[in-house]
């Protein structure tokens, strides 16, 4: 199944418990984004579309933690078609400067993909390097994903867990982001990649376009292995 979503966002509004514990010198405290997206169609065909993402990081002298929701419904006049709810968490503590040790959960519940809900949780090792304006993390682990699928059975399965993080800050107002993992199984391979592109419009509101891909190696029949999800956003940074 292709799933394609383009999308014009309004603004949402900062929190302020976060807004008040902003991010410290060195980089240290509170770095948060919002997204929200709306896209309403009347006439001959009445569809709405809703895309909304958070993103959280707090970062200390030994540790660096992040968390991410996610969210993307699409309705038709009859009704809801389908939804998709995406929650992590992820905890790193600093070796040093460039390695770390991490920690991984989670859930996924997508009507769009071939099953009902899938979350995994994993540990292991992971780098940090930089390079002027331009930043990676890489990942590598293993550990356990679970899988419940449309027609009730479910699939536990052990995996090894790839993940990589880009940043590449082209101008004082554009960044280039690649955000990719697979995590490997017996059963199954799941992997997903977003490739984005950040436009700084004032102060603390930006212009965010991104393209991103999930894959299954293993589907029912009948299912496309790989969906895709394009969108154009506003992004607020606080």
């Amino acid at each position: 199944m292709k799933m394609r979503v383009l999308t014009v966002t309004v603004l949402l509004a900062a929190g302020p418990a976060l807004a008040e514990e902003a991010a410290a010198p060195n980089g240290l405290g509170w770095k948060a984004s919002a997204e929200f997206g709306l896209v309403d169609t009347s006439g001959n065909s009445q569809t709405t579309t809703i895309n909304a993402k958070l993103n959280a990081v707090h970062e200390s002298l030994e540790w660096r933690n992040r968390f991410t929701a996610e969210y993307l419904s699409a309705s038709d006049d009859v009704g809801t078609v389908a939804r998709r709810t995406v929650g992590q968490a992820a905890t790193n503590y600093k070796l040093d400067e460039r390695n770390y040790l991490f920690g991984n959960l989670r859930y996924e519940n997508d009507e769009f993909a071939p099953y009902d809900y899938r979350y995994s949780e994993t540990v292991g090792y992971g780098r940090r390097m930089r390079w002027k304006t331009q930043r990676l993390d890489l990942e590598i682990g293993a550990g356990g994903s679970h899988t419940r699928f449309a027609d009730g059975n479910r699939d536990d399965d052990g995996i090894v867990r790839l993940a990589g993080n880009y940043a590449w800050q082209l101008t004082k107002t554009a960044e280039f982001s690649e955000v990719a993992f697979t995590e490997i199984g017996s059963d199954n391979t799941h992997s997903e990649s977003e490739t984005g592109l950040k436009l700084r419009i004032n102060g603390n509101l930006a212009m965010k376009l991104s393209y991103k891909m999930l894959h299954n190696s293993e589907v029912p029949e009948g299912t496309e292995k790989l969906d895709s999800i394009t969108s154009v956003t506003l992004v607020y940074d606080f």
